[in-house]
């Protein structure tokens, strides 16, 4: 084949690899066109998709919005024909309560309301307390009486409460005890609401007058007793829980003992300084609560918001429907979302839940608890637990002493030392000096008689091989014998030149060694010195403490 045929096949070749190469440039193009278009398809497909959930979920809150609004026209009726009646009693005896204060309502007014009431209200237990109460305006005994029989046979715990409360508002005093008492009656020891609390923190700071007849002073000490006698472990679990209430005061003491911090027994010495520390401000705290000033006429004023909470409040036949139209109004205000509307159920449910502990644990939770108790509440549990609490925090100091370690260890530049009352300071120092000159002197031999010794051996050792190797070689005709003989030979100048510039510098390396070991003496005598007197201060503190004697707080 000629030169010419083989140019031109080339030529053809080249052209068609061209063409092909456009070809797959046109083929890529459209892939990337394709590729565009199935994404503009796949964007538009997810827009789709999200505008058809929007819609769905448009439609679901829609039917629910309507289903919400149909329901709530049903409970509300419902809840007027079962319980319209119960909402006027409500109203009524608070527009009673009012009245009685201000006298501007007649007697036989309040009687014939109240009594219409009664029939209309069969089952609910404020009824009868509201013809009582209008009895007692009358000054109708007999009525009064036989209203409150049936008061208390539809719901005791309630009657009583509401009366003792009713009472205090008017001035019964030995009246209210009489009703006091039968509501604490009703109380478990172990099942005690925040509610009862605030009823048992009245009674003990006199908001309910003097209780001349201690009616009511005898269900403490039983609650008390048998919350104590319940539990065999009790005594063990209050003063185990007070030692790690006061754990939280402890102070850190590092920042006083800079020095004595360093050394390994500190962590012992910082919790049994950091708990005796933290005394002043235990005491302080609990004097406060104890020296708390009790606003009377607050209390009071406490109490009455109780007793219009207590008489506002649903019955329990009409809670679960009344929480039904909560719910349901709550779906129409937020446009049908029954998500939204069941979660906010959830929490008011929560906040309406009044938490249940002992009588001990409820007092116990006013000090501890980290919000702002009542003044007269964490009163009232100190002057209860007050036992509890100076033991926990005897056990407490007791632990904290107990971590106190008899001696320590100093540790300073790779040398100890052990101090038991930080009066050995000479004996230390001297030590500690004498361990670092030792070391000085190993140094100074060290650099200027071994060193300069082993760089004379080596310097010898070196040139005499190395002169052999080089004879050796010269001998032999072996230039790589000889090249290897002069390293020697100027390896072992090298340190010859070596130990005579050591022995030139020795006055000024003397100089810097001796400036070194000067710096770590000065320095450890002063370690030394601020970790004795820091242990003599810890000691010290511990002397004071104990010397002290009186250790209550509370």
């Amino acid at each position: 084949m000629s030169e010419a045929t083989i140019l031109n096949r080339v030529n053809q070749i080249g052209s068609e690899v061209s063409a092909l190469s456009n070809q797959v440039g046109s083929l890529s193009t459209q892939t990337n066109r394709i590729d565009s278009n199935v994404s503009a398809m796949r964007q538009e497909l997810d827009q789709l998709r999200t505008d058809f959930q929007k819609l769905m979920q448009e439609q679901q809150r829609s039917a629910a919005l309507q289903r919400a609004i149909s329901e709530l026209v049903r409970v509300r009726q419902e809840i007027s024909d079962k319980y319209g009646n119960y909402t006027v009693v409500r109203q009524t005896m608070l527009g009673v309560l009012q009245a009685t204060d201000v006298a501007l309502v007649k007697k036989s007014t309040i009687s014939r309301v109240s009594e219409e009431l009664m029939l209309s209200t069969p089952q609910y237990w404020l009824a009868p307390c509201l013809v009582a109460v209008s009895g007692w305006i009358a000054n109708d005994r007999s009525l009064a009486e036989r209203a409150i029989a049936e008061a208390m046979r539809r719901d005791s715990e309630k009657t009583a409460l509401a009366m003792a409360l009713i009472c205090r508002r008017n001035g019964r005093i030995d009246t209210g005890f009489e009703w006091l008492s039968i509501y604490f009656s009703k109380q478990s020891a172990a099942s005690i609401t925040e509610e009862t609390f605030t009823y048992i923190d009245a009674y003990i700071n006199g908001v309910f007058g003097p209780d001349e007849k201690h009616r009511c002073q005898g269900y403490i000490t039983k609650w008390i007793d048998e919350i104590r006698n319940s539990d065999s472990g009790f005594e063990e679990a209050q003063e185990s829980k007070w030692e790690s209430y006061f754990s939280t005061y402890k102070v850190d003491t590092r920042p006083s003992f800079p020095f004595l911090s360093t050394v390994k027994e500190f962590p012992q010495i910082d919790k049994c300084i950091g708990g005796l520390s933290s005394f002043g401000t235990v005491r302080g705290t609990f004097r406060e609560i104890s020296e708390a000033f009790i606003d009377q006429e607050e209390m009071k004023k406490t109490v009455d918001k109780e007793l219009i909470h207590l008489i506002s409040n649903y019955d329990k036949a009409e809670v679960e429907i009344r929480r039904e139209e909560e719910y349901l109004q709550l779906v129409k205000s937020l446009n049908g979302d029954e998500a939204a509307a069941r979660s906010e159920m959830v929490r008011r449910e929560a906040l309406r839940q009044q938490k249940k502990m002992d009588f001990i644990e409820q007092m116990a939770a006013e000090i501890t608890a980290q919000r702002e108790g009542s003044p007269s509440k964490r009163r009232t549990a100190v002057t209860f637990l007050s036992n509890y609490i100076n033991r926990g925090y005897d056990r407490y100091i007791a632990s904290a002493r107990e971590s106190f370690p008899k001696q320590i260890t100093i540790d300073v530049n790779g040398w100890s030392g052990v101090s038991t009352d930080g009066s050995e300071a000479a004996a230390l120092t001297a030590s500690y000096e004498q361990a670092i000159n030792s070391r000085r002197q190993e140094e100074i031999h060290r650099t200027f008689t071994r060193k300069p010794l082993l760089m004379l051996i080596f310097a010898i050792i070196f040139v005499v091989l190395g002169a052999a190797g080089v004879g050796v070689g010269l001998a032999i005709a072996r230039t790589l014998v000889t090249v290897l003989g002069g390293v020697f030979v100027l390896t072992g100048i090298g340190l010859f030149i070596g130990r005579i510039s050591l022995s030139r510098k020795s006055r000024w390396v003397q100089y810097q060694l001796n400036n070194d070991f000067d710096t770590q003496i000065e320095e450890g005598r002063q370690r030394i010195g601020g970790v004795l007197t820091e242990w003599r201060t810890a000691r010290s503190t511990i002397k004071a403490f104990d010397e002290n004697g009186d250790h209550k707080v509370a």
